[in-house]
């Protein structure tokens, strides 16, 4: 981490900062970040008591916080970004990784697991319909997303696409419909243990 005011050591009032992010293998910058504290024309037109023109604002860092703590924020949002990076580069190979685990618990004894084969099938289907949907969306974006495959299978759809959900297409159009498998029921012990069992998988992804 990096800032144009060198720091006394007691006091962190640069306003701005730069940090990178080098391969462990390649020694390369693979991603860089640039905070700034302060905005001169918003700053300029607040004290003027004027509306603020439309215009590209450089502050994306609060201007009562330590410069010293961007180094934190830096590491988070690097290291977020390059998670999320990673998981959405091969979207083949993370339907893969996490619909293994769907079939394991296929594969249980019926007292250990009440997941089919089919269910599990359904949900490596629904996984890959959102990861390719969202390939280009922000981390906290993907991480609602993500939610949508689980919450289709038991009847909630605030976090699906039309794209791939007829249900929400139909709810939207005003019809009626019926999942040729049916919907699930997380109220009920069976689909109590389904619904567990299953977010327990998800919510690693």
């Amino acid at each position: 981490m990096g800032w144009p005011t060198k720091g006394s050591g007691h006091n962190y009032n640069s306003n701005t900062g730069f940090a990178s992010f080098v391969g462990a293998y390649t020694k390369k910058v693979i991603l860089s970040k640039i905070y700034c504290r302060r905005c001169r024309l918003c700053e300029d037109s607040k004290r003027k008591n004027k509306p603020i023109r439309e215009h590209k604002c450089v502050q994306n860092y609060p201007s009562n916080k330590s410069s010293k703590s961007m180094e934190a924020v830096a590491i988070v949002d690097m290291r977020n970004f390059m998670m999320c990076a990673l998981f959405l580069a091969d979207p083949s190979h993370r339907i893969k990784s996490v619909s293994k685990h769907f079939y394991d618990l296929a594969n249980k004894r019926v007292g250990e697991s009440t997941i089919s084969k089919s269910i599990a099938k359904r949900m490596k289907k629904n996984w890959g319909y959102m990861l390719r949907q969202n390939r280009n969306s922000t981390l906290d974006e993907f991480i609602q997303k993500a939610k949508a495959p689980l919450e289709h299978l038991f009847q909630n759809h605030q976090y699906c696409s039309k794209e791939w959900c007829d249900a929400l297409k139909a709810r939207q159009e005003n019809k009626t419909y019926t999942h040729p498998d049916g919907f699930y029921n997380k109220n009920t012990p069976a689909g109590q243990k389904m619904y567990s069992q299953l977010s327990a998988i998800t919510a690693k992804y």
